[in-house]
């Protein structure tokens, strides 16, 4: 009998591959963004933005430290949870504004910040254990938007009637700027 070449499968010659990759998404992939910090650090320095499971991690670690200090203290009353949530907010303000890190943030590495590289004042400390921004950058508003954003401010019932007289846009991106 000849010798008869082995026919080859279709199935597994495909060029396509089998099974479809994932659909990319539109949305840029989240990344620790670098952070430059512009006054107290020496030439070259950049400080990176710590990612979400290193802030988690240091987080957990806080809530620890409180929960058994509040015990051996016997500081709780639990009645809703209200006094382990102001501990845990007198915990970290007394922290950032004294250490500008907590002791979760020592284990894991963390320090803050302020956005020009300085250390932490006992307010910035305060506003920032209430979740509130302290910049336009925190927000995500770059210097890029503040021309239009001051043009629109002006059509607006509120800004041309402020009891300290904005004349123009051009007063307005100077505020902008400020609160950049």
């Amino acid at each position: 009998m000849p010798a008869v070449a082995p026919t080859p499968n279709p199935v597994f010659m495909a060029s396509e591959p089998l099974i479809a990759p994932p659909p990319t998404s539109p949305l840029p992939t989240p990344q620790a963004a670098p952070y430059v910090a512009e006054a107290s650090l020496p030439d070259g320095v950049t400080l990176q933005r710590a990612t979400f499971r290193e802030r988690l991690a240091a987080f957990a670690l806080d809530v620890v430290v409180v929960l058994i200090t509040a015990i051996a203290l016997d500081l709780l009353e639990f009645r809703g949870g209200r006094n382990f949530v102001l501990l845990l907010l007198l915990y970290h303000v007394a922290f950032w504004a004294a250490k500008g890190t907590t002791i979760g943030g020592i284990i894991c590495q963390l320090r803050l910040v302020r956005a020009d590289g300085q250390p932490l004042q006992l307010g910035d400390a305060f506003i920032r254990g209430l979740g509130m921004p302290r910049s336009l950058g925190e927000v995500k508003v770059g210097r890029e938007n503040f021309e239009r954003i001051a043009k629109q401010a002006m059509g607006t019932p509120w800004v041309p009637r402020n009891p300290r007289p904005i004349p123009g846009p051009e007063q307005v991106r100077e505020i902008l700027e400020l609160a950049a």
